[in-house]
């Protein structure tokens, strides 16, 4: 199935998306891009509605364009994406989330942009979309090529997080994943923060395109947007593997300060806005949980000098509480002031 070689692998994680899927597969087939040099892995991690059955019926529509796999266990998003992988022929991958959607010429101008630099990723940026009406899509299309071949300019790199911290947006050379073992976190949310942190060691040509080719679904039952779900506190398993993951790796000892950054912006602060947005009533324990692992591992973070540049005022007061006792009634008081200032 699907075509023996092509340029470009574009893997669909979908499970239990019967109402959104086919509207994604629509905008991959539809692509302005020639249909024999792409294929479309569609990934089901295990489904128990409809999901299999439509994607499979697309297979059979189209089976010089579609792979459908499917996981017997569900593994999450990040099993999918790996599993995809493996059947991917592609010189170049692509990852799309199973209830978005993408404008036709978005792979066309992807593509051609990281065959054109001889990239090793092409980044676009995404519209928050209801599926009724595009939200804040303005954009110019303009290109911004990066040459990351020093290690001070991958320091700045690093810092300035032009890529931001998921996979649905990029193009990227499948070399660079498979020759530096870039996998994703399996059975546990926020896998794609991983991913990108790792993705950010090792791209040394990067473009990127000031457009909003893809459609982020506004969906509230999605990983990301629905509340008091426990798997939101993920996000301090993900850092935690993260950090060793940078140790083991011998980037840590060369990125010190930069890494350390990364990990007040990602986790520390990245995770009380989890509890802030993502709960009625954040657990206060997980915020004394954070503070002592964070402390721990990063004694000298609030201290780093990446902060004065790069944060703002808020987030200033945030990082100044790693140093400091904070009640109960304390951490309610910041948990509001954050949803108010929206961190």
């Amino acid at each position: 199935m699907g075509n023996s070689k092509v340029d470009l692998s574009i893997i669909v994680p979908c499970f239990n998306v019967e109402k959104y899927v086919a509207r994604c597969i629509d905008s991959l087939i539809n692509q302005t891009l020639d249909n024999t040099i792409y294929e479309i892995i569609l990934v089901d991690d295990a489904s128990t509605d409809c999901t299999w059955k439509i994607i499979t019926e697309y297979e059979k529509k189209y089976p010089d364009m579609i792979i459908a796999v499917h996981c017997d266990e569900n593994g999450r998003q990040g099993k999918a994406r790996n599993v995809g992988l493996e059947y991917a022929s592609g010189e170049y991958i692509g990852y799309i989330d199973s209830d978005d959607w993408i404008d036709s010429d978005m792979y066309e101008i992807m593509l051609s942009e990281i065959m054109n630099y001889s990239g090793d990723i092409v980044h676009c940026n995404y519209i928050r979309d209801d599926g009724i009406g595009k939200m804040d899509c303005n954009s110019s299309g303009n290109i911004q090529r990066l040459l990351v071949d020093t290690q001070s300019k991958r320091g700045e790199f690093i810092v300035s997080g032009c890529i931001g911290y998921g996979c649905v947006t990029d193009v990227i050379k499948k070399s660079i994943l498979v020759e530096n073992n870039i996998q994703f976190p399996e059975k546990i949310a926020y896998e794609d923060l991983f991913w990108r942190s790792i993705v950010y060691l090792y791209v040394k040509k990067i473009s990127l395109i000031d457009k909003k080719f893809y459609h982020y679904y506004i969906n509230p039952q999605s990983t990301v947007l629905k509340k008091n779900d426990d798997y939101h506190l993920d996000l301090m398993k993900i850092n935690e593997l993260k950090y060793n993951e940078y140790i083991r790796r011998g980037f840590l000892k060369l990125y010190r300060d930069e890494l350390e950054f990364d990990m007040l912006d990602t986790w520390y602060l990245g995770m009380i806005k989890t509890l802030a947005f993502r709960f009625d009533k954040p657990p206060y324990s997980e915020f004394i949980k954070l503070k002592s692992i964070f402390n721990k591992l990063m004694p000298e973070a609030a201290l780093n000098k990446y902060i004065e540049g790069q944060f703002n005022e808020m987030q200033k007061l945030l990082i100044s509480l790693l140093n400091v006792d904070v009640s109960e009634t304390d951490f309610y008081n910041v948990i509001n002031i954050c949803r108010k200032t929206g961190v």
